[in-house]
């Protein structure tokens, strides 16, 4: 290297007496949230890798003497800052703003503070292999899908010139089964009850009725409801479609709730948290759903999204086509609709009943068509045996 003596670039030589790379940051950088990197063998690579490390290093360090509040230049916090309050960004639907908003500030706590140049592919996938061990396929499958599109915008917007996450394997997580069953609902129901949460007991009956997403049944207002169905949009696609009859026996219990309650005006919440008035908050809706499916004995894996995979599931069994399934469940597309639908052994019933129907109208048919020939043949006989007496 001689003249060219660059900041942290670390030569060591193999075995075989060739010459390896690496970028090997200060202690001080370290603590900073940098970590070695090897660059390979080819020097200029190695040279021009090791002083974008450095410019990145220099520009966090001097973030942190400066002792600014706001995200370091060119960290991922600081993308992630930018990224929101980016064009691309607020056309996202809601839905969509608010997920990917949960999973970066998850991601955040563990890179915030490491420049976005030094991510690199390595690092991503050992990232993914331990939220797999520690976590679950599906929550590292979103951790990682919402670390590559954050940086396909970083990208764009020339903080990098390619996304190392692209080149790293997630596994898609396996598709969820789960459907509740008649039974399981009264039991929660009830336990609700006697819990003195009413309005999640009369909220339980219309998720197991309407089948809609958690998110679009906790924040339906008072108008939503017109007596006899609900009208109801899809948060995450804004789609909608006419409003959902309600079963004869929801909407006596959501008359039975609603009574209890004062005259509500159009915007008013349909649910009501029994305490505090107001929306359910999303995560209280969660941690009071757990705590009552605990108390009635229930099954951990049962969620409350299942309501809508049972809605779509016994849709299927009942003989509904893709295109009723798609109006009930509100969905964009065909193949969405068919996403949530779990065939059981009602639709093996059903196609056995089918076939069984279908071979004995072909039976049936066989045999009309045989007696219809032999009729045939015996009317010839006799019409031979009428011309010619002898």
């Amino acid at each position: 290297m001689g003249e060219d003596s660059i900041r942290h670039l670390l030569p060591k030589i193999c075995a075989n007496g060739s010459i390896r790379y690496f970028w090997n940051p200060s202690a001080t950088l370290r603590k900073l949230g940098l970590t070695p990197e090897p660059l390979g063998d080819d020097y200029n690579k190695a040279k021009s890798r090791a002083l974008e490390l450095n410019s990145c290093a220099d520009e966090l360090r001097r973030f942190s003497k400066q002792g600014n509040n706001g995200p370091a230049p060119g960290s991922l916090s600081r993308l992630v800052n930018d990224y929101k309050k980016s064009p691309e960004f607020s056309a996202l639907k809601q839905r969509t703003q608010d997920d990917y908003i949960y999973y970066l500030e998850k991601i955040e706590l563990d890179f915030g503070q490491l420049p976005v140049a030094a991510l690199k592919a390595r690092t991503i996938k050992e990232y993914y292999r331990r939220l797999v061990a520690e976590k679950s396929p599906t929550w590292a499958y979103h951790i990682i899908s919402t670390i590559r599109v954050l940086l396909s915008w970083a990208v764009s917007e020339e903080w990098i010139s390619y996304n190392p996450a692209l080149s790293v394997r997630i596994k898609s997580p396996k598709k969820r089964t789960v459907t509740w069953q008649s039974q399981q609902t009264e039991t929660l129901i009830a336990q609700a009850k006697e819990l003195k949460w009413l309005s999640l007991a009369a909220m339980f009956r219309v998720y197991d009725c309407i089948g809609q997403s958690p998110i679009d049944i906790r924040t339906l207002r008072a108008g939503d409801y017109n007596g006899e169905a609900i009208a109801s949009t899809r948060a995450k696609t804004g789609v909608s479609d006419a409003p959902i009859p309600l079963w004869p026996n929801v909407i006596v219990a959501l008359d039975e709730y609603l009574a209890t309650r004062p005259s509500l005006p159009p915007e008013a919440p349909l649910f009501a948290h029994d305490d505090l008035g107001g929306y359910w908050n999303e995560s209280t809706l969660a941690k009071t759903f757990a705590l009552i499916r605990k108390k009635a004995g229930l099954p951990s894996h049962l969620q409350m999204q299942d309501w809508r995979r049972t809605a779509a599931t016994e849709a299927g069994a009942s003989g509904g086509t893709v295109d009723e399934i798609r109006a009930l469940q509100r969905h964009s597309t065909r193949t969405a609709a068919l996403h949530y639908v779990h065939p059981d052994d009602r639709y093996v019933a059903a196609a056995q009943q089918k076939r069984l129907e279908q071979r004995n109208k072909t039976r049936s048919q066989g045999e009309l068509t045989e007696r219809k020939l032999d009729k045939s043949q015996n009317d010839r006989v006799q019409k031979v045996r009428m011309a010619d007496p002898a």
